[in-house]
């Protein structure tokens, strides 16, 4: 809020932290998520991606579509090559998915 990117990257590594997915999976993933959108926005994308992928790969995760519509992810990051690679390959598998339903 502030305008400190550096600051809030730091801030959220460091909070990031202290909420290790083996210790408690259903707080790490909020954690995560929130801290996938701070890198996002505060110029981390590596950090945000990498995030987001480990989200998509945890049990519980994060759901596909939020990762590749939430405005909050995309907004920043739609212009990232990594990023629009995995939006890329989530949407795929979405719709597979949805293909094999009907």
């Amino acid at each position: 809020m502030t305008g400190d990117r550096s600051r809030a990257v730091r801030a959220v590594r460091a909070s990031l932290a202290l909420v290790p997915p083996a210790k408690n999976a259903v707080n790490w993933r909020y954690a995560a998520a929130v801290a996938a959108r701070i890198f996002a926005w505060g110029g981390a994308p590596d950090e945000a991606v990498a995030t987001l992928e480990a989200l998509d790969a945890a049990r519980p995760g994060l759901c596909p579509a939020e990762i590749t519509h939430d405005p909050l992810y995309q907004m920043p990051l739609e212009r990232y090559p990594r990023y629009e690679l995995l939006r890329a390959r989530l949407e795929r598998e979405m719709n597979a998915v949805g293909s094999q339903r009907q």
